[in-house]
């Protein structure tokens, strides 16, 4: 399970970079290995596939949901009808920003159909 520091850290690089309002408090994780997804967010709980956190690519994922769960605390909505994907794609070019920090890239470790499964 990710520690407390981990999440907050993550969540810090999220709003530093979006400028969103830093959330008052964590949402649930879980680490549920039958999962088909890498992960999911829905409603104040996050659920991954696994989470080690030695592994960069692991914590990614971390971060991309909690960019979901921070762009809810913050009431994000879609700009447009046309941009249904608005908070996906921010949600993946964070998570790229974290693995080319980590001197990574996300296509190193998945696919395209793959990335779908992450939300």
């Amino acid at each position: 399970m990710p520690s407390v520091q981990t999440l907050w850290s993550l969540i810090d690089y999220i709003c530093a970079e979006r400028g969103y309002e830093k959330p008052t408090k964590l949402p649930e994780v879980q680490v549920l290995p039958h999962m088909a997804a890498h992960g999911t967010y829905k409603a104040g709980l996050i659920q991954l596939k696994q989470y080690d956190r030695y592994s960069a690519f692991d914590r990614s994922i971390l971060l991309h949901e909690l960019v979901h769960f921070v762009q809810f605390t913050n009431e994000v909505s879609e700009p447009h009808e046309s941009q249904l994907d608005y908070k996906e794609i921010e949600a993946l070019r964070l998570q790229d920003m974290y693995l080319r920090s980590h001197h990574l890239l996300l296509q190193d470790f998945t696919s395209v159909s793959a990335m779908k499964k992450m939300t």
